[in-house]
């Protein structure tokens, strides 16, 4: 073989093994965050944005993955609902005893619960290890799992696959369903 059929044939091999990485990198990825979802209900979604800058002050322009954030239950906000709720079940029981008379004679109305958007019912949160503490104490330990996906997708060395895998100026959104990847306009 002749050196530059080994050079060619290394640039096969990596090649290959480039691509081996990344479908890797790609299904542990989906499987971690999956997991993640699936055992822990309260998380909603994870998302990201991805994109090389147009400009940077001069300097040249490199791919970056931004920041994760998470679309996770508000549990002061889970416990409002659930009161709400039940007053409203209450106070509709109370209203389904009367009779048609006395409901109007009280000014009473049988209202049917509308269910809120459960989003409403998240926060939308920067996944930092800034306030990890913090956000421990309100979400429990399901923090450090989101964290650990988190430093996974922020990893630089990570960023060719996330690259590959979901392309450049996107937006990155997983949730139970799977994976949307949406076009995402920067500045």
């Amino acid at each position: 073989m002749s050196t530059i059929q080994a050079l060619q044939q290394l640039t096969k091999e990596t090649e290959e093994f480039q691509k081996h990485i990344e479908q890797r990198g790609k299904e542990l990825l989906l499987q971690a965050t999956q997991e993640l979802l699936q055992n822990n209900p309260q998380v909603r979604k994870l998302y990201w944005t991805q994109y090389t800058p147009y400009f940077n002050d001069g300097d040249p322009c490199y791919f970056r993955v931004n920041d994760v954030n998470a679309l996770i239950e508000d549990p002061e906000k889970i416990k409002a609902y659930e009161a709400e709720k039940r007053a409203h079940e209450d106070k509709q029981a109370t209203a389904k005893a009367l009779s048609a008379e006395q409901r109007t004679k009280l000014g009473i109305e049988i209202e049917e619960w509308i269910e809120p958007d459960l989003d409403s019912l998240c926060n939308d949160e920067y996944v930092g290890t800034y306030s990890a503490d913090k956000k421990r104490a309100k979400y429990g330990a399901v923090w450090d799992d989101i964290i650990e996906v988190a430093n996974w997708v922020g990893a630089k060395a990570n960023e060719s696959t996330l690259e590959t895998v979901f392309g450049d100026h996107v937006k990155v959104i997983i949730t139970r369903n799977g994976v949307v990847v949406e076009e995402y306009d920067h500045d």
